[in-house]
């Protein structure tokens, strides 16, 4: 079901929100889209896709869009997002998270992009320096995504559905979405990867920023990291992975969680020999020198909590290395990466 606010004329941007069950954040982001700034009276319309709610999230957003799409039933981000960018007019599609609080010039600097530059087909932005909602684990996961986006290079291969937009003609030329993928899935790196194969450019525009307002919990956060690092692992496997994808994959990431086990058995060991103290010791500073760049950051966002930032960033390194293996499993019992990310 589709219905409209208004069509007295054809905008330049569509704003695209898919929703599911996104509480007060769904309204917050809605008034943020319509407050953007350096943009043409008329030039952004608003497509808000609900898919399936069955909380109030629906009626708070009552006059903030231009157009609603609804879905009986969840069907998933990479339907939910097809389905609006289906109903949108625009030349240009934007993606937003529900969960994303747009900074006022953040469509105005992504649009940008495209306007100098005639042949992209896609780009994307970044998270804000801090969270929409204060906690030291959401400020925290924050600092980590927004740290590893950035070490991104300006031409990219991937796509990020928490805010991103792609020219039409591209993501009809590459057929949208991947359906198969529901869920917080992969699908926008899917995205990415077609349309860098079917010849597209797409750039890293960390002048678009959006505030997350998305509530972590320490268990909600390892469980979302594991089971990103099960698909990650399957897809790269499967050879899906985009080249180019954002660095979460970097040797101090990679080598923490083998570093904290070899550094646990030498302490232990050291009861029978002093060498394997010393040698846990060794172990310990070359983790803390590998990683210095990012405790150095994180320490910068949380001020004084440098100690229980790194220790937050081990547990991260345990939940990502255990998703590996879980997707390694997964692999080996021909468990396909779409469908809603599990456990293996």
């Amino acid at each position: 079901m589709a219905i409209d606010r208004n069509n007295e004329q054809l905008p330049a941007i569509s704003v695209i929100v898919p929703s599911h069950n996104s509480g007060d954040a769904l309204a917050r982001c809605l008034s943020a889209i319509n407050s953007q700034t350096g943009l043409a009276e008329g030039a952004l319309a608003v497509v808000l896709v609900d898919d399936g709610s069955t909380d109030a999230s629906l009626a708070s957003a009552r006059g903030l869009y231009d157009r609603l799409v609804v879905h009986e039933r969840n069907r998933g981000a990479a339907i939910a997002r097809n389905s609006g960018a289906r109903e949108a007019s625009a030349g240009l599609l934007v993606f937003v998270d529900a969960d994303v609080l747009l900074e006022p010039g953040a469509v105005a600097a992504i649009h940008g992009e495209f306007e100098r530059d005639p042949e992209l087909g896609a780009a994307v932005g970044r998270y804000t320096e801090r969270p929409a909602v204060d906690g030291v684990i959401n400020v925290y996961h924050n600092a980590f995504t927004r740290y590893h986006h950035d070490l991104s290079p300006r031409e990219i291969d991937w796509f990020w559905g928490a805010l991103g937009a792609v020219r039409r003609e591209a993501f009809s030329a590459v057929g949208g979405f991947d359906e198969r993928y529901q869920g917080a899935s992969a699908e926008d790196m899917a995205l990415g990867l077609a349309l860098a194969s079917a010849g597209f450019r797409l750039v890293y525009c960390p002048e678009a920023e959006g505030a997350h307002a998305h509530d972590f919990t320490l268990l909600s956060m390892l469980e979302n990291d594991y089971k990103k690092a099960v698909l990650g692992t399957k897809l790269r496997i499967k050879g899906r992975l985009p080249r180019r994808a954002p660095g979460f994959a970097n040797l101090g990431n990679v080598m923490t969680a083998p570093i904290l086990v070899a550094t646990a058995l030498s302490f232990l060991a050291s009861f029978w020999s002093f060498f394997y103290l010393l040698l846990g010791c060794l172990l310990i500073t070359m983790l803390l020198v590998g990683n210095e760049r990012y405790y150095k950051f994180i320490s910068s966002r949380l001020p004084g909590m440098v100690d229980y930032a790194i220790m937050l960033h081990w547990l991260q390194m345990f939940a990502i290395m255990a998703g590996a293996v879980g997707g390694v499993v997964g692999w080996l019992l021909r468990r396909p990466p779409y469908g809603r990310p599990g456990w293996i």
